[in-house]
């Protein structure tokens, strides 16, 4: 039983691994020719221009579901607008170059087409319903600091630090889709299959889930292969990376209840809507989206070269070997934060705390959530408030 489940997990690397290194290779790129500077710029201001931006900006960005919340609160806190941000938010954590990358290799072109479309649609009307109902009040602007990158930094960034963002969860998804084709009762979901029953309930599924929009393509393309529509497919990948708990929570703590409303509403209702569209066509669809056995034939000496590759880079990701622990200095102020997923959080905290008064450095430990700052009469209190405000807990040592 395990072999066989591993060897379907090694086949379904195969077919991902080639286009999810192209998806790395182009984050990496994405991530060097886009600065912070620029994002922030065009997040500024509520116009529907602004919100247009931020929408197409959030798009290709590789951000998962846990590291859009500090970078938009991030962004919120240096000037960006609410609507704004709330594209941002909706936009961003639904799509991405890697994702989309691996949607069609999984799912197809038309899959591919239609993500970043749904994504652009809700991004608008989320920002639009923001800036009609809540009137969005501009926070105080901090400057970005110039940032210094070298071509290095684009395979850095492509090929550590984002698969560590993503490898386990990835690797999960890959055999929770395995199992689903091997051992989940062919046709099961035939009777529900194309309602509207079947909709909400993948929806109601999605809404608490906490998954990123590249680690559930192998879990939908499973469920599609047994019995779930195409629609119901679309529900899940647009709801799911985008209105999990922790980031409903941080907008409600920041943005505010409105806010929160009209965001879980803009990403549910147009959900539904085109996941409804979907299934209009959904046996065209189907036909289109690659059949895993077809699939399993056609591996050939690349896609194993690839898979070698991805495995070994996702099992970096994980286990870091050549990366040592950060300890801080002697005297250095010692903190523990948490709720710090990924890289792109650990950055937003330590921008948010090097931007404070007499603060000269700051070191953060991802794994055990230490963060270890230097600098003379630090106001710790202001360090805390801070950090609480993008997002994170302080844990009391």
């Amino acid at each position: 039983m395990i072999i066989k489940l591993l060897n379907e997990s090694w086949m379904l690397l195969n077919e991902l691994s080639l286009f999810l290194l192209l998806g790395f290779l182009l984050a990496g790129f994405l991530n060097f020719f886009i600065s912070d500077a620029f994002i922030k710029n065009n997040l500024s201001g509520s116009g529907f221009v602004n919100i247009i931006k931020a929408t197409l900006i959030g798009i290709p960005i590789p951000l998962c579901s846990c590291g859009v919340i500090p970078v938009a609160m991030s962004l919120y806190k240096k000037g960006a607008s609410k609507s704004s941000i709330t594209s941002f938010l909706i936009a961003t954590p639904q799509t991405g170059v890697d994702s989309l990358m691996v949607t069609y290799a999984m799912l197809g072109p038309i899959f591919m087409l239609v993500r970043p479309v749904t994504s652009l649609v809700a991004g608008i009307f989320g920002g639009v319903l923001v800036n009609f109902f809540d009137e969005d009040l501009q926070t105080e602007s901090n400057p970005c600091k110039h940032e210094k990158k070298s071509l290095k930094d684009i395979f850095t960034y492509g090929f550590i630090s984002l698969p560590q963002d993503i490898a386990k969860p990835l690797l999960i998804g890959i055999f929770i889709a395995s199992a689903i084709s091997l051992y989940f009762p062919q046709n099961i979901l035939s009777n529900f299959s194309g309602s509207s029953l079947e909709l909400l309930l993948v929806l109601l599924i999605a809404v608490p889930s906490y998954v990123c929009a590249t680690a559930s393509i192998p879990i939908v393309v499973a469920l599609i292969h047994n019995g779930l529509s195409v629609g119901a497919g679309l529900v899940f990948l647009m709801a799911g990376p985008v209105t999990n708990m922790a980031t409903i929570s941080t907008v409600y703590k920041v943005l505010g209840k409105k806010v929160v409303f009209l965001y879980i509403f803009s990403v549910t209702s147009l959900a539904l809507a085109f996941g409804y569209i979907l299934n209009i066509y959904d046996s065209n669809i189907r036909e289109i989206i690659p059949q895993t056995s077809n699939l399993h034939n056609h591996i050939g000496m690349l896609n194993i070269v690839c898979s070698i590759f991805l495995l070994l880079i996702l099992l970096n990701a994980i286990f870091k070997p050549f990366q040592n622990k950060i300890k801080g200095s002697y005297g250095d102020t010692k903190i523990r934060v948490s709720g710090m997923t990924c890289n792109h959080c650990k950055k937003s905290v330590t921008e948010t705390i090097l931007a404070i008064k007499n603060i000269e450095d700051v070191n953060v430990d991802l794994d055990s959530g230490d963060v270890f700052i230097a600098g003379d009469n630090i106001d710790i209190n202001e360090i805390y408030t801070s950090v609480k405000k993008i997002g994170f807990k302080i844990i009391k040592q």
